[in-house]
């Protein structure tokens, strides 16, 4: 298992020099070129640079009219090089659910999310399977936002790959504090995915908005296979620090779908307020267990909002 330290060693190692993934892999010593290659997908940072299909379906089979008809031109293809490439979850009274939740996106102090949809790009579907289910955040003494979201992909057959949400930040006047892409890893089938994290540069915005955009045509496919990730166990231990610790234990049930070499299982931390309004959000990462196995996690937080219930949700990283 690599540390979110290590993580964003070789994320930031490749954004600041001109190494390429390989070569980052190299002088690090990890991960394999695959998995830095989805942590990259997943940064803020690239998202909207991954490289379509080399050649897509439609592009190879013009290109075999066009050999027919004598006729080889690469830029008539539009042949051009690649760019630099819940499930389950257990509640805090003992219930368990099934990763879909209440449609309230409103937090304790008034602020929204938004379940429009946007664009990420010329080639996003017409028809966006993605829809916001609900959302969340809270302010740290810092300023920074720890939000949460659920994310749900209502097609039963089709599987979306680097979804993407945008998150973005204002204040009172309604201007831009922060803006920022969170990508996700996969979205199953008919599957709700809970994310959380940290947003922000340090500046407390009035109001946050989640806005789910619109995939690229290549990212969206019919599905291979599912993988759904019961947890079990969770608790919450205070410790001497003054901060928490809430921990469990999580499976990976997969139906046809085979995992990459060295991938991830993200779990998510869901705060909730009296009124089920999601109100803070803090994530880990964990190992991929052994068919059968139980991989345990632990969450440390800190600067915590009021809260009434805590719920842990996981998903494929």
């Amino acid at each position: 298992m690599f540390s979110l330290e290590e993580r964003e060693r070789a994320v930031g190692l490749y954004f600041t020099t001109p190494m390429a993934t390989a070569q980052v892999v190299e002088h690090l010593g990890y991960p394999t070129r695959q998995c830095l290659e989805r942590w990259l997908a997943m940064d803020s940072r690239y998202a909207g640079h991954m490289a379509k299909p080399i050649i897509p379906l439609e592009t190879r089979l013009k290109a075999i009219e066009l050999v027919l008809g004598g006729i080889i031109f690469a830029g008539h293809l539009g042949i051009t090089g690649p760019a630099k490439s819940p499930d389950s979850s257990m509640r805090s009274d003992g219930s368990s659910s099934n990763g879909s939740g209440a449609g309230n996106a409103d937090n304790a102090d008034g602020a929204s999310g938004n379940n429009g949809t946007g664009t990420s790009g010329a080639d996003a579907v017409a028809d966006n399977p993605l829809e916001l289910v609900e959302s969340g955040w809270s302010v740290s003494q810092q300023g920074y936002v720890s939000y949460a979201f659920a994310l749900r992909n209502t097609s039963t057959t089709l599987q979306v790959q680097y979804p993407e949400v945008a998150i973005t930040g204002r204040a009172k006047d309604g201007s831009i504090v922060f803006s920022q892409t969170q990508t996700l890893n996969m979205a199953f089938p008919n599957q709700t995915i809970y994310d959380a994290g940290q947003a922000g540069q340090g500046t407390a915005p009035a109001t946050v908005d989640f806005v789910v955009l619109s995939p690229n045509e290549y990212n969206v496919t019919e599905a291979q296979g599912t993988a759904t990730f019961p947890i079990s166990g969770i608790s919450k231990v205070r410790n001497n620090d003054g901060g928490t610790t809430f921990n469990g234990e999580v499976r990976a049930v997969t139906d046809g779908f085979e995992p990459s070499d060295g991938q991830q299982i993200k779990v998510s931390l869901v705060l909730r307020d009296k009124q089920g309004a999601i109100i803070y959000g803090e994530m880990a990462f964990v190992d991929w267990p052994d068919n059968g196995q139980s991989m345990p996690f632990s969450i440390p937080v800190y600067d915590l909002p009021d809260y009434t219930s805590y719920e842990s949700y996981a998903q494929i990283w």
